[in-house]
């Protein structure tokens, strides 16, 4: 029973937070269009759930010590029975992380639970990293990467920010609470300091440190739970992951989400064996060559299925969102095919000196698609495919790659096997009656990085860390042994202790880590020859042109085959992340009903969009005085009109001009993934009003959640029917 001065201590509280919080639109964008699954959950959830999993005492204390908060104010999970561990993810993400604790609303009990999940953090991640350590300087063999899985993760950074084993190590000597916090939220999450792929990586090195604490005695395999349930540590810590992911949809108030993920790497049922029977699942670039790794990887999920997905098991808060699952593709498809053994160069824009890097790679997307496939023809959660990959990917859909107006031009043979994926998605439309989305990444970030000016002893655009041959076998062979040759010279970077950074770099890295967010100074990365732009806006316009070109192209082809009408019924083709589109790319997007989706929290992180208006040159955030924020999350407090012109009005997504009665494609809002691009619905409403008081538009607000309605009744639609007309993004 709660005491009346409880009530009115919470009422307080509450008021106080809504005073101090932003002034802005409180409208609600119900429809998140594009979202990954494990970058819902931001960081501090993956550690608590490691204290569920373990039981851990102090935290069962502060939890238990602050039952009253929770009872009052928690959880929008379930107010009546909500489990104490899901009201403190709450608090977290909201009074905590976006907020700040305003008007004082801090309890004691939460504060200092927080504390304890940053000092679990940096435990749990110098545990990885120092088992990760020796066998990257090639003195021992790590025990925490499985078979594979240190050459992989190695590769995941290649040509990225590369600091991510540098930023883990800036915490050994760390002793400073909001400095470890800090550094971790520079290092878990999109930031400055690291690229969002990285970041990936960097979490699940928190992951596996957890599980690998909670194995039975013996066991040595920290990728896949030891049960799938709440009947062992591991599995009660990823139940308690999953359920976190739940809560994240529901606090933001999603009542719609399409949410991506590796193939491998999804929600299936009544089990991954069930789901996978009878076709490929040995990619050794999950986790491992044992021809098991995507069963493997698959077994992290099977819980996920349970809590949110199955009608029979899953939680009656799953029942508040609507839940569609999209198997993602790396759209390095896209780029330039070669009749090499594998059929495939990832093509990399370069410095502007050296145009493109081309390297093998090992993805085979043959098997994937049959796959993905067979997910979307028998799992009813599974509508559509996503195509991931940062902005320096190239895509060369045809030749020439952005034709001009009326230049006659042909597929390659990226655009042929784009056409069989859009081909197969139409086929299980047809046999499924299920409406399908088909989101490309077409801008995404992250930049080319100045590696050089970075602090790096090697420039790698003219050293590249190769970690493979051009052989197949032998680039197995290097995935199956778990080791690089320490005579080839291969991925010199990635060897402790300096990782390839001078000593004075490796400090300043370590201090822009460590500050508030709107204080940080990005890593350098190379920009055009007039200094005008990163050099990536330039090739994300070029995609987007490219997928134009493309689209106009199979649109016709399906016309006069007679199935243009019934592909508009069943699919529905997003260019995500549409930020650096052109006039000439959002007059054809419309003509070729391709819809857009705007990440604006995820194009800030991941630095789509660069917070610099050139070279060398301070942050818009120090130009312009705004007050600080600590996480990117608060950046809607202090996001004013300037601010945003400066940010946001130079990307022709948000500079439409209805004078010229230019055509303007139909957009929705999306997350990209809230845990780790620091998006929410509150923060991006703010930013779209300030956007908006800035552009001569202007931009018409309300198609957000005019466009998230149609979308989830199309969504929704037993059987196929026509997508209602959607409202352009302009007035």
């Amino acid at each position: 029973k709660i005491s009346p001065k409880r009530m009115l201590i919470a009422l307080i509280h509450a008021i106080a937070a809504s005073a101090a919080d932003f002034i802005g639109p409180k409208e609600v964008v119900p429809f998140d269009g594009h979202n990954h699954i494990f970058g819902t959950v931001e960081w501090r959830g993956i550690v608590l759930g490691y204290l569920i999993g373990a039981e851990d005492p102090t935290t069962l204390r502060l939890l238990e010590a602050a039952r009253d908060e929770c009872s009052l104010s928690g959880s929008d999970y379930n107010r009546d029975a909500a489990p104490l561990d899901v009201c403190f993810y709450s608090w977290v993400r909201t009074e905590y992380k976006r907020r700040g604790c305003a008007g004082g609303g801090c309890r004691p009990e939460y504060v200092e639970l927080q504390t304890y999940l940053v000092k679990t953090a940096k435990a749990l991640a110098l545990e990885g990293f120092m088992l990760a350590e020796p066998e990257l300087d090639g003195t021992a063999t790590g025990k925490e990467y499985g078979e594979g899985q240190a050459v992989f993760e190695i590769s995941r950074q290649e040509f990225g920010s590369l600091t991510l084993f540098p930023l883990l190590a800036c915490l050994k000597d760390m002793e400073d609470e909001v400095s470890i916090e800090n550094i971790l939220e520079s290092t878990m999450t999109a930031s400055m300091q690291i690229d969002f792929d990285s970041a990936y990586v960097a979490r699940e090195v928190i992951r596996r440190s957890g599980m690998r604490r909670l194995l039975p005695a013996g066991a040595t395999d920290s990728y896949a739970p030891y049960c799938n349930d709440n009947s062992c540590p591991t599995g009660k810590m990823m139940a308690a992951v999953w359920t976190y992911a739940l809560q994240e949809l529901i606090i933001t108030d999603i009542k719609s989400v399409q949410w991506s993920h590796p193939i491998c790497q999804s929600p299936v049922g009544p089990s991954c064996e069930a789901a996978f029977a009878g076709v490929p699942t040995d990619f050794p670039y999950y986790s491992g060559m044992d021809g098991n790794s995507c069963l493997r990887d698959c077994k992290l999920f099977e819980s996920l299925y349970q809590i949110v997905i199955d009608p029979q098991m899953r939680m009656p808060a799953a029942e508040r969102v609507a839940i569609r699952v999209t198997p993602m593709f790396v759209s390095a498809m896209f780029g330039e095919k070669t009749t090499e053994a594998d059929g495939q160069v990832l093509t990399i824009l370069a410095p502007a000196e050296q145009g493109v890097h081309k390297g093998g790679i090992p993805w085979d997307h043959a098997a994937e698609l049959k796959a993905a496939l067979h997910l979307l023809n028998t799992q009813p959660h599974m509508n559509g495919f996503d195509y991931a990959s940062p902005e320096r990917t190239v895509y060369e859909l045809t030749a020439p790659r952005v034709p001009a107006e009326g230049e006659a031009f042909v597929l390659t043979q990226s655009g042929r096997v784009l056409e069989q994926h859009l081909d197969g998605v139409l086929s299980a439309s047809r046999k499924t009656g299920k409406t399908m989305t088909f989101h490309i990444h077409a801008s995404e970030g992250f930049s080319v990085f100045d590696y050089r000016k970075g602090g790096f002893a090697q420039d790698y655009w003219s050293e590249p860390c190769n970690l493979f041959t051009s052989d197949v076998s032998s680039r197995k062979l290097l995935f199956a042994s778990n080791q690089v040759p320490t005579d080839s010279g291969l991925c010199s970077w990635a060897r402790a202790p300096d990782f390839g950074m001078s000593p004075a770099a490796r400090v300043h890295l370590c201090a822009e880590a460590s500050k508030p967010y709107t204080q940080q100074v990005p890593r350098p990365v190379h920009w055009s020859v007039d200094g005008s732009e990163p050099r990536h806006y330039s090739n994300a316009r070029k995609n987007i042109g490219s997928l134009v070109a493309f689209f106009g192209h199979y649109r016709a082809k399906l016309k006069k085959r007679g199935d243009l009408e019934d592909f508009d019924a069943r699919v529905t083709v997003f260019m995500g992340h549409s930020t650096h589109a052109d006039e000439e790319a959002l007059a054809g997007m419309p003509k070729n009903r391709l819809w857009a989706d705007a990440c604006l929290s995820s194009n800030l992180a991941t630095g789509s969009i660069s917070p610099q208006g050139g070279p060398d040159q301070p942050t818009w955030y120090k130009i312009l005085r705004v007050k600080e924020a600590r996480f990117l999350d608060r950046v809607h407090n202090v996001m004013n009109e300037d601010l945003a012109a400066k940010l946001f009005n130079p990307h022709f997504l948000y500079r439409l001009n209805p004078e010229k009665k230019q055509q303007v494609p139909c957009v929705t809002a999306a997350t990209d993934g809230s845990g780790v691009e620091h998006a929410s619905n509150d923060q991006e409403a703010v930013f779209l009003e300030r956007i908006s008081a800035t552009t001569p538009g202007p931009l018409d607000l309300t198609s957000f959640t005019n466009n998230a309605m149609i979308m989830m009744k199309w969504l929704g639609e037993e059987a196929p029917a026509r997508l209602d007309q959607c409202q352009p993004f302009a007035k």
